[in-house]
């Protein structure tokens, strides 16, 4: 399933998109940059879900924030140049930093932007339940299991 960016108030209107080079890069970042050993090396889906749980009583990450951000916007950078995925980034993080400083949007409302987009991809939408759309309206399906007597608990008859 491919997902269109989202557009992010920073210095500018920016695009952003995350998929799953994005995050693979921002994994690999925030723990370079956090000084993670091999053992010690976190996913960045429970480095984002944590980190989100817990915005609600207090910020989210900053490095966190700046890594993902910085991540999302070097690869619409690279689809729109057409760079191979090995090109290194064409935005540097220090730069990130000047585009946050420079946003009219809050840092919680750029984690949220970002969050939310982050949710969108890596959580998939239900499946479409075309039975209804072949003149069946009103009628429910049938369930799952065929109505047998008797015990679902013990051996099969």
């Amino acid at each position: 399933m491919i997902f269109e960016p989202i557009e992010l108030e920073l210095d500018r209107p920016r695009r952003f998109k995350l998929n799953l080079l994005a995050l693979m890069t921002a994994e690999q970042e925030i723990n370079r940059r956090r000084g993670a050993g091999v053992a010690d090396y976190v996913a960045i889906d429970n480095l984002v879900m944590e980190s989100a749980r817990q915005s609600m009583l207090r910020y989210f990450p900053l490095d966190l924030l700046v890594v993902l951000l910085w991540a999302g916007l070097n690869e619409i950078d690279r689809e729109e140049k057409q760079l191979p995925i090995t090109a290194p980034p064409q935005i540097g993080i220090d730069a990130v930093l000047e585009l946050i400083e420079a946003s009219p949007w809050t840092r919680p409302r750029l984690a949220a932007a970002v969050v939310d987009c982050y949710l969108k991809i890596t959580t998939k939408e239900p499946a479409k339940d075309e039975t209804k759309d072949e003149g069946k309206e009103g009628e429910d399906p049938p369930p799952p299991l065929a109505g047998r007597p008797g015990s679902i608990s013990g051996a099969l008859q």
